[in-house]
């Protein structure tokens, strides 16, 4: 398990490299062994990623990227991996998939607006305020 310190800089690395780590990614990072370096094997993840055109950086990339390395990773876990987000994706149609939703509450009566230009932009300022306060805490 790395220290906390250089997994720390490691992950302020993807973040200035201006990628996203997953949170399988992270979880991989945890695991590996104090003789491998976190920040290394970041840096090919990056350029495997870079070269695929891909955005965020998960377990499946950081086994690639030991691969490259000439490390051996760790056996593959049961659990299939979901597919990379990207060009690469195939969609599946939603027609072949059962629906899943649970209506946790009505929210009807409780907001309401007359739908005028003023209720519009009030709406979107404070959107786009919540999102610009959540990039910059990013």
């Amino acid at each position: 398990m790395p220290r906390a310190e250089e997994l720390r800089e490691a992950v302020l690395y993807v973040i200035r490299a201006g990628f996203q780590l997953k949170p399988d990614g992270l979880a991989f990072l945890k695991e590996l062994p104090e003789d491998l370096s976190s920040l290394q094997l970041l840096r090919e993840a990056l350029e495997l990623a870079r070269r695929r055109g891909r955005d965020f950086i998960g377990r499946e990339e950081l086994e690639e990227a030991l691969r490259a390395l000439g490390k051996p990773s760790e056996p593959e876990e049961a659990v299939p991996a979901l597919p990379p987000p990207g060009k690469g994706r195939a969609e599946v149609p939603a027609r072949e998939h059962e629906a899943r939703v649970e209506v946790l509450m009505d929210p009807t009566g409780e907001e309401g607006s007359e739908g005028s230009l003023k209720d519009f932009l009030t709406y979107f300022r404070s959107r786009f305020r919540q999102l610009a306060s959540l990039l910059r805490r990013r």
